[in-house]
């Protein structure tokens, strides 16, 4: 069952206005639930779908070949997802409400926004280091500029988590591996120092809580 499942289901829960209203209420206390018991599930290839349609559609109208671009410019060629399976998901947010259709393409709703907000307060679903977690962070970095500045923190929180996590985990293989030579010991000083130099700055957007708006998605 994919992360986003229970969207539908309050989504569809009523069309009225006043009711959507609370159901987004509900969709929201969902998501923090989400964020407060599964944070070692995190956000997984599907949910990093949504997130790229959901920012991709703030910027502007597009269509499954430009979301598939605005993927690989983001994941370069780290992940790549199915074009049937992206087609699933714009047709699942369609229907949810979370995405419209203009004459140029898909463009993300009020309702959308905010889903694509509580996507970006979950945390990634692996290391930095790893594809998957590579991906969600190249990906909360691209929207970012699109949080409104008083909820930048609390977006950043995450990242600046798994960024200290990854580098943590990096100096305790360097400190236990007794059987690394030189170029491997170096290798990994590099790794660290690549990592310091991500998490200075992101702690300087924390400190500033604020990004520069931006045109593209990088």
């Amino acid at each position: 069952m994919p992360l986003l499942g229970n969207f539908d289901i309050l989504l569809f829960a009523t069309h009225s206005h006043l009711h959507m209203e609370a159901v987004m209420g509900d969709l929201g206390w969902t998501m923090r639930q989400r964020l407060a018991t599964q944070t070692r599930t995190g956000l997984q290839a599907r949910d990093l779908i949504w997130l790229a349609a959901l920012g991709l559609g703030l910027r502007e109208a597009f269509d499954l070949e430009k979301l598939s671009q605005a993927i690989d410019e983001a994941a370069g060629r780290i992940w790549t997802p199915v074009l049937d399976v992206m087609a699933d998901c714009l047709e699942e947010m369609a229907r949810a409400g979370l995405l419209g259709l203009s004459d140029e393409g898909f463009v993300t709703t009020a309702q959308g926004r905010q889903s694509m907000s509580m996507l970006m307060a979950l945390p990634q679903g692996g290391p930095a280091g790893c594809p998957l977690g590579q991906v969600c962070l190249r990906l909360k970095m691209s929207f970012l500029d699109l949080i409104p500045l008083a909820e930048r923190k609390q977006h950043l929180g995450p990242i600046i988590d798994a960024c200290q996590g990854e580098l943590s985990e990096c100096r305790r293989r360097c400190a236990l591996c007794s059987t690394q030579g030189s170029f491997a010991r170096h290798w990994l000083r590099t790794e660290e120092e690549k990592l310091l130099r991500d998490l200075g700055l992101l702690l300087s957007l924390l400190g500033q809580a604020m990004v520069p708006s931006s045109s593209g998605l990088s």
